[in-house]
């Protein structure tokens, strides 16, 4: 049989690899075998834990990997865990969700020297919303992210908001390319 698992929380010792994978030099190309080949998006069966709260897939997001999308900020993994759809708006439930989520996260021993910040967005578009708790290590190059959000489906449609619940991974993407230096306007040097 195999051996039983270590103490302690299951989610824990889920998420720890993949904090390694990110702070490796392949940035999390290597949990997928599509990114681990090459491509710029992949996938990978969730573990136990995160199967538990929902998800099924992880997807891993290289941007490095494409011209395309080469300028995107981050290397990402995101474990969706929960979608719901409704006519109403707000994010309280599943905020609920993500605080317990978050206080069970920062109940890991490996978490202890990690900081949560609270950050919420509003979309450009009416009803577009993001709340998410933020952990950092000042140490760490990478960051974990429980985010809810919503958004609003474009037309008219009944159930008009998706709402969802995520586990994300990110790291800054090593490929991005420096920002072009603007131009100095010739006009505003000294006389």
């Amino acid at each position: 049989p195999p051996p039983p698992p270590p103490p302690g929380d299951a989610l824990c010792y889920e998420v720890g690899p993949y904090i390694r994978a990110g702070a490796s030099a392949a940035r999390f190309a290597a949990l997928s075998p599509a990114t681990a080949a090459g491509r710029a998006i992949g996938s990978f069966e969730a573990g136990d834990a995160l199967k538990e709260l929902g998800a099924g897939q992880c997807v891993v997001v290289i941007p490095g990997a494409e011209p395309f999308s080469a300028g995107a900020p981050y290397n990402q993994v995101t474990c969706t865990l929960a979608i719901e759809q409704s006519d109403q708006t707000g994010l309280e439930a599943l905020r609920s969700q993500r605080d317990r989520l978050t206080d069970r996260i920062a109940e890991c021993p490996d978490m202890a020297e990690w900081t949560a910040e609270l950050v919420n967005t509003s979309g450009e578009r009416e009803d577009t919303l993001t709340s998410d708790q933020v952990f950092s290590h000042p140490d760490v190059e990478v960051e974990m992210v429980v985010r809810a959000s919503q958004r609003l489906k474009s037309g008219q449609w009944p159930d008009n908001y998706i709402r969802t619940l995520a586990l994300i991974l990110r790291t800054p993407n090593p490929d991005r390319p420096e920002p072009e230096a603007l131009p100095e306007d010739p006009g505003t040097g000294p006389d």
